[in-house]
């Protein structure tokens, strides 16, 4: 490195001087497996994702030779096209649904998103354990909740589009929403999301609370002295009765 510095002031004492800095863009440990160097940094390269770069994304192409499935670049993980599924697109649906058996076939992946396409793919849950992830309407999972190794329990409501294989995270407008929680039991009808119970680190909890899908609102409809008689109430009631009668 080459440093010139030029003054015009006549007495040294005058010069105001310079201060430099400077690294290095080195990679450490010379980015093993299935890493290389870039910008200083050791990053995955094509096809790998993760902390470790051990993660394969979209395996064996989704079996796009065959027409079977395209690779979704952005969230790493296979777009099977009808009838196929599986983690690489490699299993056809049909005889197997004949059989009574399914296919498990990924929608989302956090260890597979692409970290330089954020602003494209959108924001996404965090990982999470105890949570509720229930079916609704207009092709949406609902999850709610649960308990997240670095955020502790948690009471999030997000969406995930099964056609855009999109996650949108939905905020509610109500002053009163349930607390944080893990372990809860949630199901879904008409528009609305219905959680109860669960609990925290000090907490078995007893209440109800519903999540207006439409409104993007929570409302409480009972409270833990009433828990137990209405437990046995509904197992008698339509649902739709008994939200007819909390309004």
């Amino acid at each position: 490195m080459t440093v010139i510095f030029q003054t015009n002031f006549p007495d040294e004492n005058d010069s105001p001087g310079f201060a430099a800095s400077y690294s290095v863009l080195r990679c450490p440990s010379g980015c093993e497996g299935n890493k290389e160097c870039a910008l200083g940094k050791c990053r995955c390269v094509a096809g790998y994702r993760g902390e470790q770069c051990d993660i394969e994304m979209c395996p064996s192409n989704c079996s796009a030779d065959k027409g079977q499935g395209t690779c979704d670049q952005d969230m790493g993980v296979c777009s099977c096209s009808p009838p196929y599924g599986g983690d690489a697109c490699q299993y056809s649906i049909s005889p197997l649904s004949s059989l009574g058996q399914g296919v498990w076939s990924p929608l989302a992946d956090e260890a597979r998103l692409d970290p330089d396409a954020s602003s494209t793919v959108g924001a996404v849950p965090c990982g999470r354990m105890g949570h509720t992830l229930i079916p609704g309407v207009d092709n949406r999972l609902w999850l709610f909740g649960g308990y997240s190794h670095s955020q502790g329990d948690l009471s999030d409501v997000w969406s995930y589009n099964l056609v855009t294989k999109q996650w949108k995270q939905h905020f509610s407008g109500s002053a009163a929403h349930p607390a944080p929680r893990r372990f809860h039991a949630a199901t879904f009808y008409s528009t609305f999301m219905a959680i109860s119970g669960g609990m925290n680190d000090t907490t078995v909890m007893q209440d109800v609370w519903f999540f207006n899908t439409n409104g993007e609102n929570w409302s409480q409809v009972l409270s833990k002295t009433t828990f137990n008689m209405i437990c046995i109430c509904m197992r008698f009631l339509q649902p739709q009765s008994f939200l007819n009668q909390q309004k």
